[in-house]
């Protein structure tokens, strides 16, 4: 596998972070070798290593040995609240053989917000909490939290203990987890805090720039549908009739307009004879054309953007529940984003307008370029040259490696079952009661334990609730999603 060689002669540091378990298993100890030496000469390495040779403990050692040392600050990206308290039990390990470390545990604001009948997602709460912290009628926020800040310092906890005890004490979780985390030198957290806008406000608030950065990226074969994720918009004609509801007890001018872009929209789709690649002008177009008035002045696109974005603060400060926020979003975006963009319109009735994100290291390659070091690791990370690539991680800074599976091979048995899928379709009372025979029937052969893992929490729970009915002689431990 192509990549460049790490320097044998390296000063690695020197081995302050204890080894969180009793012994370094066969298969972890060239993971963690390659895994020092590459945030020590300030690399990438991209790792695809086996489930259970231990990524996590290799990654947060050999980052934190060199961080420690040098004053960096490591951040390990996750998207999974379940490798969150993976992330964090392995922090209390190592704590319980070596030094304290400040470590703070994060996830999305609107997650840990204590602010009854604060908007659940996206824009909507950006402007919403905003609007609160501005305006200083948020008093979880004004109130001083700095003996909550000093305590989570203390013990490292995972983010719903955070949660509870900003709460016992009627303070903000994420302001005391952001003014934590200046002090901290861990912090665990999802891939936007670093691949997204977010950035921008994140590291001012840390009190640190991207060479102060050693990233760990956990599951890093999902980096790039992440950050194309991003940057998707989708736009159809009932999304600015809604809008247009929204607005009218807003701004009647506003959703005057959005009335008119709608038809403008429907009138344009339904003449389209096929899905087909849109050029960036012919949105533009429809919406002028749908701003246009008989007899008067008509606002062009960016005053009614301005217009727009006006009316969904608004909205906002009247505590009224509002799409117009994404709307406004979706306006701006199809303007100003164009490197990697991939614009899309469908006919129809309920064709649309889309955007999509073809090229991830867009946004990826200045964050590599500029931060220290990183270790992206991943059981599926293969071929690393192609994920390294798709980031844009310059050739000369690459580090990529394949590491063996630490299990025997007569361990490694692959069976296919024809009998069963998990496919939405497919899914139903017979195909939930064959699953679960499935699983009881190899777990009653299997003389060890057993692992079974699902797509989503409603498979999960439909086959317990039916392994538990069987009483299957084994103990059953089950996964919940807080």
């Amino acid at each position: 596998m192509e990549g460049v060689e790490l320097r044998p002669d390296v000063r690695l540091p020197s081995g302050s972070v204890p080894w969180p378990f009793d012994r370094v298993r066969d298969g972890q100890s060239d993971f963690l070798l390659d895994a020092r030496r590459t945030v020590a000469e300030g690399m990438h390495l991209l790792a695809h290593a086996p489930t259970g040779i231990g990524k996590t403990a290799v990654a947060l050692v050999a980052a934190l040995d060199y961080a420690l040392v040098e004053d960096k600050l490591v951040l390990f990206l996750t998207s999974r609240q379940s490798h969150h308290r993976i992330a964090i039990e392995t922090v209390r390990r190592i704590e319980a053989k070596g030094p304290r470390i400040p470590t703070i545990d994060l996830i999305a604001k609107h997650s840990m917000c204590l602010q009854e009948g604060a908007p659940s997602h996206g824009r909507a709460f950006q402007e919403f909490c905003d609007f609160k912290v501005k305006s200083r009628t948020c008093a979880f926020f004004t109130r001083d939290n700095s003996a909550v800040v000093a305590a989570v310092l203390q013990r490292t906890l995972h983010v719903q203990e955070l949660v509870r005890a900003s709460g016992a004490c009627r303070v903000c979780p994420h302001r005391v987890a952001m003014d934590a985390a200046a002090k901290s030198r861990l912090v665990v957290c999802d891939y936007n805090y670093v691949f997204s806008e977010i950035r921008e406000r994140f590291l001012p608030r840390l009190g640190r720039s991207l060479d102060d950065l050693v990233l760990i990226v956990d599951e890093a074969h999902n980096l790039p549908d992440r950050i194309r994720a991003h940057l998707v918009g989708d736009l159809a004609v009932m999304d600015l009739l809604k809008a247009a509801k929204e607005a009218r007890s807003i701004d009647g001018e506003v959703a005057h307009e959005l009335l008119g872009i709608a038809k403008s929209m429907e009138r344009f789709l339904t003449a389209l004879p096929s899905e087909r690649i849109a050029r960036k002008d012919e949105f533009l177009d429809v919406v002028e054309a749908g701003l246009q008035r008989k007899g008067g002045e008509a606002r062009g696109y960016t005053a009614f953007v301005e217009g727009l974005a006006f009316a969904g603060e608004d909205a906002v400060r009247r505590g009224i529940p509002s799409h117009l926020p994404e709307v406004a979003d979706f306006f701006v975006r199809w303007r100003d984003q164009d490197e990697g963009i991939l614009r899309l319109v469908v006919p129809g009735p309920d064709g649309k307008f889309a955007f999509r994100l073809l090229d991830p290291s867009v946004l990826s390659r200045s964050v590599f370029d500029g931060i220290h070091a990183s270790i992206l690791m991943s059981g599926t990370l293969f071929p690393a040259e192609m994920y390294a690539d798709l980031l844009g991680i310059a050739t000369r800074r690459r580090v990529l490696r394949t590491y063996a599976s630490p299990f025997p091979r007569e361990n490694r048995l692959l069976l296919v079952s024809p009998h069963v899928t998990t496919l939405f379709v497919k899914r139903g009372k017979e195909m939930h009661d064959a699953i679960a025979r499935e699983i009881g029937g190899i777990a009653a052969a299997v003389p060890g334990n057993l692992a079974a893992f699902f797509p989503s929490y409603e498979l999960l729970g439909e086959a317990h609730r039916r392994l538990r009915a069987a009483h299957v002689p084994k103990q059953i431990l089950v996964e919940r999603p807080e």
